[in-house]
């Protein structure tokens, strides 16, 4: 991390859960920061080994043996008089949708075990959820600009904003994905219930190598190197790939070859080749299914006539020719797809996405677009022993609708929630669920959702909602926007089941603006 960290020499931390201070002292040692605030809530249970920081001669350490996960005691923490080399931007100051490299957050979320909490999956992705909030309201330590945060969070709590394929995709997902420019992954236990073979992860193995592949030529590219013993599964297999083809071209047959060894191996110790750590049942079928084969064929060769057509110069008359060939061709793959199980449906659709995914530029998942691969932890260096995880949170500007418009993030977050309610649904039917006279509004003012490029593809029914790009909703985001019959805040909160005054939000914005009407 040193080199991504060098920006930050000098700079003012605030340290949420610091514990046994390990981990914070050693990023102290790092940084030498000018000022280090540590939120301890338990301070009596670790004060044998946070008093030697906060006692050494020249200290900057100052303790609040508060909870920094309790806002108000965060706020309090955080203060300008605590800061005193920070300064609070106000509304409308440009500076506040840049990074801001004098100021880095740490935290350690990762608590043990993990227990829902009102209505979130667990009391670490609710404080997530309020962080990156936080990022696009200016609010908590972003009202100094857009600041860094590293965060240890449990691994099972990592799959809510980092999905590694297509299928895990959901609504925070995206939220995490427009706030932040890079969500990193850097360092992890790798439980092997976690194991990129795992069939909750959805991908074939070959989209899970290419990806590996493209990491690992950007960190050659960056003089990346990680010693042996830190190396991750998959990077040391997708190294053994590269030791043993003589050519890019290799890559293919040996990935075929890895599989068939994988189910070999298992089968000796007497699992069955379909069950949990093996591999994917569904993986394992595909391959040997010519449906399956035939389905994802013609899609490809179908999407290259329509990307010729796209680009071709041809007559209006021999493009209308062209695009009818196109469209009967079409339905029958259609016909095609449709005509096993609804499982086996889904298996293709979700390869088919996976792969425009990863072929876009850059890839729409954030996880493909990974400076490195994360750093092998084992749970023993943590204490307690734990399955753990440290992320990499770099906060970005917003889109310029999302910065100019107080009401579009609310906006945003309803036609998320409409096309999000079926995330496997066809994006034609997840458009229809808006509002009558959207889809017919969004789709034409949307050019992207036809572009490869961006992740878009043929047609809308052979894509959903989970496999749009960051690039494609800003441009849904801009058309509903500036669609004239759009619903308004009291419509929508009524679409929504939320409750809402008209008179009383007004009051709120005056006193607060947007923050107010939070």
């Amino acid at each position: 991390m040193a080199p991504s960290l060098a920006k930050h020499v000098g700079c003012d931390v605030v340290d949420i859960n610091p514990g046994n201070g390990l981990w914070s002292s050693k990023i102290h040692d790092f940084l030498k920061p000018r000022t280090h605030i540590l939120l301890e809530p338990d301070y009596p249970a670790y004060a044998s080994f946070l008093d030697p920081l906060l006692q050494a001669e020249g200290s900057t350490y100052q303790l609040f043996p508060k909870s920094g996960t309790t806002w108000a005691h965060l706020q309090k923490a955080i203060l300008p008089e605590n800061l005193p080399h920070q300064t609070v931007l106000k509304r409308g100051d440009e500076r506040l949708h840049q990074p801001n490299d004098t100021l880095l957050l740490i935290a350690n979320l990762a608590y043990n075990p993990v227990k829902p909490y009102r209505g979130f999956k667990s009391l670490t992705q609710l404080v997530l959820y309020q962080l990156l909030s936080a990022v696009r309201t200016h609010s908590l330590v972003h009202q100094y600009g857009l600041v860094r945060m590293l965060i240890w969070i449990a691994h099972e709590d990592k799959r809510s904003i980092l999905t590694e394929g297509i299928s895990k995709r959901k609504k925070g997902t995206v939220e995490a994905e427009i706030t932040c420019g890079t969500i990193l992954d850097v360092a992890d236990t790798f439980p092997e219930t976690h194991h990129h073979r795992v069939p909750v992860l959805g991908r074939d193995l070959d989209l899970v190598f290419q990806s590996s592949l493209a990491t690992l030529g950007r960190m050659k590219e960056a003089g990346i190197e990680i010693p042996e013993h830190r190396q991750g599964p998959l990077q040391k297999e997708t190294m053994q790939l590269i030791e043993s083809a003589a050519s890019e071209s290799d890559y293919p047959n040996l990935i075929e070859k890895y599989k068939f060894a994988n189910m070999k191996k298992k089968k000796k110790k007497g699992q069955s080749p379909h069950d949990e750590e093996s591999g994917p049942p569904a993986q394992l079928i595909r391959s040997k299914s010519p449906r399956y084969l035939e389905s994802i064929a013609k899609f490809e060769a179908l999407s290259e006539m329509q990307e010729r057509l796209n680009s071709s110069t041809a007559s209006p008359e021999e493009k209308r020719e062209q695009q009818d060939v196109i469209d009967r061709e079409f339905r029958l793959w259609e016909d095609l797809v449709h005509s096993g199980s609804h499982l086996s449906t889904m298996s293709i659709m979700l390869s088919i996405e996976n792969k425009r995914a990863l072929k876009a530029n850059p890839p729409v998942a954030i996880w493909d677009r990974r400076e490195s691969e994360p750093l092998k932890i084992n749970p023993m260096e943590l204490a307690p022993q734990s399955e753990a995880c440290l992320i990499d949170f770099r906060p970005k500007p917003l889109w310029p609708v999302l910065r100019e418009d107080p009401l579009a993030w609310e906006n945003l977050e309803f036609i998320l929630g409409c096309l999000f309610s079926v995330p496997t649904q066809s994006l034609k039917n997840a458009l229809k669920s808006l509002p009558p006279g959207a889809y017919e509004w969004i789709v034409p003012r949307c050019p992207s959702l036809t572009d490869p490029e961006k992740g878009g593809a043929m047609k809308l029914e052979a894509m959903t909602p989970r496999g749009l790009s960051e690039p494609i909703y800003e441009e849904i985001l801009n058309a509903w926007m500036d669609w004239p019959f759009k619903p308004d805040r009291y419509q929508l909160m009524k679409l929504t089941g939320v409750g809402y005054d008209p008179e009383e939000a007004a009051e709120k914005f005056e006193k607060g603006g947007v923050e107010g009407m939070r």
